[in-house]
């Protein structure tokens, strides 16, 4: 069974040979340890083909700021992070007055992103699973990155009329990039929006379900209909929209399971697939290669079943220990393999 069933068939519940596993190093973990990361790849060969990080032909812009590394994306919002190659949060927030809604430039990704080429790079791993992965679709994130994320916040509350131009703009621009993925062969779309704190929504679940929820229909409707997977991510405390989120099509979901608790997620198991958020909240970073182990096994026997339904993946950070990463997939291996 090639990686691309094994994948498919995970998803769909019908009984792959294993429980596939995804790779995941953000940039500055390949900085840090690049010979680590070259020879868990080699190794530990991924399910997912590596082009489903491809960020077509989109370019952006990078500058200094009192020792932090700046990037200002295509939409024109800036980010900082002190460490170059993580994602940091943005600072610069182009709409931050809507009085420049008449003049703002909105991209285009028809004219961003060189998707003959994506074509090509699909065409070179046929036997592992590809998804559409960038540009990223955040529309409740990029939002706050327009317009900054308390500015947000107060709109929501005082329901102003200009928010609902930003929303509708935002969706006009991302369901360009999802009716072009799904043009493509790739296997599903990814979309994700980060809509828990620690502890709760961020927003009201009926506030959610009344203004964010016929955003995500939206664009979720051209990837169902050309029969592809959607997957989902979201961190944070997010179990009350879990649900909704089912409801709406999600194939896939990736959630912070250490946070919501295995025991709360197992009511779905059946329902969606897990692609795993391994704790990089304390156990990936701190604990030791043992404890790593049976996390692993905890989460694979908890939300997995025989059929299927669960993925290994967890987004390593530079501050995990390269004894940690080899226990990780050395633990996707070993319960990964079904009796």
């Amino acid at each position: 069974m090639n990686s691309r069933e094994r994948v498919r068939r995970a998803i769909a519940f019908r009984a792959p040979d294993r429980i596939p596993y995804f790779h995941r190093f953000l940039d500055a973990t390949r900085e840090r340890y690049p010979e680590l990361v070259s020879s868990i790849e080699a190794r530990y060969p991924g399910d997912m083909a590596s082009s489903c990080w491809y960020n077509p032909a989109i370019k952006v812009t990078s500058s200094e700021r009192e020792g932090a590394h700046l990037i200002m994306d295509e939409w024109g919002c800036t980010r900082a992070t002190g460490i170059e190659g993580l994602t940091g949060i943005a600072v610069d927030h182009p709409l931050a007055d809507y009085s420049a809604l008449e003049g703002y430039e909105w991209p285009d990704y028809r004219d961003l992103c060189d998707w003959d080429r994506v074509a090509d790079v699909l065409r070179q791993d046929p036997e592992l699973y590809h998804a559409g992965m960038k540009p990223i679709l955040n529309p409740f994130e990029r939002m706050q990155a327009l317009r900054g994320f308390e500015r947000l916040m107060f709109d929501l509350a005082e329901n102003r009329p200009e928010l609902y131009e930003l929303r509708d703009r935002v969706v006009e621009v991302m369901i360009v990039v999802v009716n072009l993925w799904a043009q493509t062969d790739v296997d599903a779309v990814n979309f994700g929006d980060d809509w828990g704190t620690q502890t709760n929504l961020m927003i009201s679940p009926q506030m959610w379900r009344t203004f964010f929820r016929p955003v995500y229909e939206r664009l979720f409707e051209p990837v169902k209909r050309a029969g592809k997977f959607i997957q989902f991510h979201s961190c944070g405390m997010v179990l009350p929209i879990i649900p909704e989120l089912i409801d709406l099509g999600v194939d896939i979901v990736n959630v912070q399971h250490n946070l919501i608790g295995l025991d709360c997620l197992r009511q779905f198991c059946g329902e969606v697939c897990f692609l795993t958020a391994m704790d990089s909240q304390l156990i990936l970073p701190y604990r030791s290669p043992v404890d790593v182990r049976q996390h692993v096994r905890e989460v694979f026997e908890a939300l997995g079943t025989r059929d299927g339904g669960i993925i290994g993946y967890a987004p390593l950070g530079p501050d995990v220990p390269p004894e940690n990463i080899e226990a990780l997939y050395a633990a996707y291996v070993e319960f990964g393999a079904f009796p």
